[in-house]
This record gives C-alpha cells, sequence and structure tokens, in this order.
C-alpha cells in the first residue's frame, strides 16, 4: 500500500465493480444510529475502500455528507462535499475526507433547514453555528485546521453530530419536521438562499 492516498486515487470507475458497491444507508430508526463511534488509529486498505464506497453512495443519492456510522461502521470520520459551485452539472465535485474532527470554536447562529440520507425526504429546521474553527485529519493522516462557514459549515456540524449518535432530529427547532413536498409552497422562487438550502439539505 502506498503511504498516501488521496480521494482522487481511488478508483471509482462504474466499470470496475470490485471497486464500486453502493452502501446500505441506516434509517433513522436504526439504534446503530445513536452508538458514538471510535476514534480512527490509522488509514489502511480497508479504510480506503470503505472511503471509495461511501463516496459512491453518497454521490449516488445525490447527498452531500455521509458518515461512516450511517453504512454501520463506528468510527469517527466522514465525507462532505466543501464546494457547490459544481453541484449542479456534470463536473467533479470536491468531496473531502475527515478522520477524527473536532470543533475548536463556533461563531454566530442560524437556523436553516437541514435534512438526512437517513431520513429520507424529511427536512427540519436546525440552529447552527455560522463560521467554525475546526481540526481533523485528512485522508492521509495529515493534520488539518481550516474553517468553513455557511452551509460546508452546517453540514460539517450535521456529520460530526453523527459521529456522537445524534440525529439532526434531535436538534431541530420545535413542531419544524416537514415532508419535503410540504416545503414545495412555501419558498419564494426569490429566495434564492432558501431554495438552495431547501434543494441540497436533504441528503447529509
Amino acid at each position: 500500500m502506498k503511504d498516501k492516498v488521496s480521494i482522487d486515487d481511488i478508483n471509482t470507475d462504474t466499470n470496475t465493480p470490485e471497486h464500486r458497491m453502493l452502501l446500505e444507508v441506516l434509517n433513522c430508526e436504526n439504534p446503530e444510529l445513536k452508538r458514538p463511534s471510535s476514534k480512527v488509529k490509522f488509514v489502511n486498505d480497508e479504510t480506503i475502500k470503505l472511503i471509495s464506497d461511501m463516496k459512491e453512495t453518497m454521490l449516488a443519492s445525490d447527498g452531500i455528507g455521509l458518515a461512516a456510522v450511517q453504512v454501520g461502521v463506528h468510527k469517527r470520520f466522514f465525507l462532505f462535499i466543501s464546494d457547490f459551485e459544481n453541484i449542479d452539472n456534470d463536473e467533479e465535485v470536491e468531496v473531502k475526507v475527515v478522520i477524527n474532527p473536532q470543533i475548536l470554536d463556533r461563531e454566530g447562529e442560524s437556523i436553516a433547514y437541514e435534512g438526512c440520507l437517513s431520513y429520507p425526504d424529511h427536512v427540519a429546521y436546525v440552529k447552527r453555528a455560522i463560521k467554525i474553527n475546526v481540526r481533523y485529519y485528512d485522508q492521509n493522516m495529515k493534520k488539518v485546521e481550516t474553517e468553513f462557514s455557511g452551509l460546508p459549515a452546517r453540514i460539517f456540524q450535521h456529520e460530526l453530530d453523527h459521529l456522537d449518535g445524534f440525529l439532526f432530529t434531535d436538534r431541530m427547532e420545535p413542531d419544524s419536521l416537514k415532508h419535503v413536498d410540504e416545503l414545495k409552497d412555501d419558498v419564494d422562487d426569490n429566495d434564492d438562499d432558501q431554495a438552495d438550502s431547501i434543494k441540497i439539505s436533504g441528503g447529509m
């Protein structure tokens, strides 16, 4: 095995099924989702294969984030999309691998819709920090310290909750859970921020 393996090194060619497998995403009623995950001590071939399969599963599900626990693996890592410029076209989106994440500082608060691949077709208002300073390890087990704001910060917090055994419904504002079909008439077409949030919020 190479000492360093980036997400770009992982073969996700649909013509090589040995490198591509869609995983089952656990439903919100599964008690395994309430179990906190354990720290990742090293990245091996098995981990790299899991990352590859999780990436395929997330993108095939139109997701924007996926934690290992959502596919039944209780390890502290997740994948998420941090750059949304190419989310609506055929260009490759950037998928970050986040291992053993920590939030060092939080700034501000905002309330917006969130959804979850483990709770399909539903969203709810959730209060999150607007900006976060974080520390984590990438797929090469190299330490990263950076900051995220806006939607990437929201996704990071959502996925970190998964690693601690929390769902977005544990954080939601009272009586705010809705089926996505209920939202279609509620969104002003001119409210681009809200429309975009609802459009992509269902896949964390």
